[in-house]
């Protein structure tokens, strides 16, 4: 049961990680002109957003007690 349960908050992470993503490049694009450091700092931002979802998930992995 846990399993499942995690399963399922893992996809949902991963679903708003991506809205999330999404919506952050969107207000950039808007706002900022295409340049180098503009596409770093798009790529930084897609990085850490990443990152601190697969955080998340390991947290959650590493709470489980079979």
């Amino acid at each position: 049961m846990k399993t499942v349960y995690l399963e399922n908050v893992f996809q949902s992470v991963d679903i708003h990680s991506k809205r999330l993503v999404g919506e952050v490049m969107n207000l950039m694009e808007a706002s900022l002109e295409d340049t180098s450091s503009t596409i770093a700092l798009k790529k930084s931002i897609k990085q850490a957003i990443w990152r601190s979802s697969r955080n998340i998930q390991n947290d959650m992995n590493s709470t489980i007690i079979e």
